[in-house]
């Protein structure tokens, strides 16, 4: 059987067992200091400061002797004060501690969430063991003789007149100090004045900034403003795309290659803060900073162009990015689709084949063509001439590309005569070069070109070898 419920339940049937008047207290002031934390106009007023501080500073602490001294012979009165204020110091930066490394940090609601825990759970705590103490040793707080000792030492009758103006004296000056301290805390100096203006990432944090972009593709931003002016106050802010040739130093807002993207207005009260989501479009690769300009109040006309409109700005930011050069990859492919096992050395009249891949990273959609060619190795390396004899055209392909996509053309060819063959890979961009145009010329003309080297031979058990051309 459970002693401490059987000794509630015997206090309980004989209307002994009540929580004592000072647990009462302590839950009581808890509630209070919640409300008044949370409560529109009271947690502006004084009344918050009355209830918070004890909350912080003594109650934590209480309850803890509460619990490991629930004998009144254990320590007196005042030690029970001395200990419950330094332990109250010591427990609430300890939870604190603990919030810190936890996924809720250090804010307002866990801290007075995990206070109200702790306190709680102690008062349980307290209430468990005073009941396991003798009603006659359960510590209870003395009044009458806190009431009298007050009193005697309030009236001084045992002390001289001097000593009466000394304690008096005494009295008016720790009174004037508290009322000195609560008027520094209610009528706070205020503090500098200043606005935040910052930048944020995709995931809404200080990272993940797009520092490479392609043109006309969207990278999600977000501007933020936080006003700590103490009133409030008019926002507007001016977002603009920098060309490279602008000095990095410089921002030039307003001249002819710099382009104006964005204008944002918004009214924010004190401490209030607002981020505004904001998409950064470059238009082509002739970008690579966007300058953010911040004012307060009233925008200046737009005759105020250049480093004066800067100047103007009440905050001004910038980030800058980079539009990588635009190319196309052209490369061979052996039969498996990887960079080996190349046809290096192959039967006649048996079918054979190898992949050409085209990547476009050109930043926009590109039309190719790719001619392919069977060259006699009498020919001069790089001097394709589709009318000169002993050239053979294999195949012309046409493929449409987004930016960033791939494809991969599968070439079959197979050679007739024993030999050393050359296959020539020419690619154009747009516009496919007339048949007129032969020789190097043609070579030339081509966007990008490829050869892969191989032998022909008519006898069997040849071996494909892996180096790369």
């Amino acid at each position: 059987m459970n002693p401490l419920k059987t000794e509630l339940e015997k206090d309980a049937r004989h209307g002994k067992y009540e929580l004592p008047w000072d647990m009462k207290i302590v839950l009581l002031w808890t509630a209070l200091c919640i409300v008044s934390i949370y409560t529109p106009v009271i947690n502006q007023s004084f009344l918050r400061l009355i209830l918070a501080i004890p909350f912080i500073l003594f109650i934590p602490g209480y309850v803890l002797m509460a619990a490991l001294f629930p004998d009144s012979a254990d320590i007196d009165t005042i030690e029970r004060i001395v200990f419950s204020i330094g332990t109250s110091i010591v427990l609430t930066p300890l939870i604190g501690l603990c919030l810190n490394f936890t996924s809720w940090g250090i804010r307002l609601d866990p801290l007075i969430i995990s206070l109200t825990a702790v306190i709680v759970v102690l008062v349980v705590i307290a209430e468990i063991r005073r009941t396991r103490t003798s009603p006659e040793s359960r510590y209870t707080i003395p009044l009458p003789e806190i009431r009298q000792t007050v009193q005697n030492e309030w009236a001084l009758r045992n002390g001289s007149k001097r000593e009466r103006i000394l304690f008096y004296a005494s009295i008016f000056a720790i009174g004037l100090v508290v009322l000195s301290a609560a008027l520094v805390i209610t009528l706070p100096k205020p503090g500098e004045k200043f606005t935040e203006f910052f930048i944020l990432g995709e995931n809404r944090t200080a990272d993940s900034y797009p520092r490479v972009i392609i043109p006309d593709i969207s990278y999600p931003m977000y501007v933020g403003i936080g006003n700590h002016e103490f009133r409030t106050v008019n926002y507007s802010v001016e977002i603009y795309l920098v060309p490279k040739q602008v000095n990095e130093t410089t921002i030039a807002p307003l001249q002819p290659a710099t382009l104006l993207v964005k204008t944002y207005s918004v009214t924010l009260s004190h401490n209030e803060t607002s981020v505004i989501p904001f998409d950064l479009i470059a238009p082509d690769n002739n970008y690579n900073r966007v300058d953010f300009l911040l004012f307060d109040e009233t925008a200046p006309s737009q005759n105020i162009k250049g480093s004066n409109r800067v100047n103007a700005s009440y905050r001004n930011l910038h980030l800058g990015f980079n539009i990588p050069s635009p190319f196309t990859e052209f490369f061979i492919l052996g039969e498996n689709q990887t960079a080996n096992a190349y046809p290096r050395a192959i039967n006649t009249k048996i079918p054979h084949s190898v992949n050409i891949s085209v990547r476009n990273h050109e930043l926009r959609t590109v039309n190719y063509t790719v001619e392919t060619y069977l060259v006699p190795k009498l020919v001069n390396a790089w001097h394709v001439s589709p009318s000169q004899s002993g050239i053979l055209p294999l195949k012309t392909y046409t493929i449409i590309l987004n930016n960033n996509e791939t494809s991969i053309i599968p070439v079959d060819f197979s050679v007739l005569n024993d030999g050393n063959y050359r296959m020539d890979f020419l690619l154009f961009k747009e516009t496919k070069v007339g048949q007129d145009i032969t020789g190097s010329n043609r070579v030339n003309a081509s966007y990008r070109n490829l050869h892969l080297d191989f032998n022909v031979t008519s006898q069997l058990a040849l071996k494909n070898t892996t180096a790369i051309w």
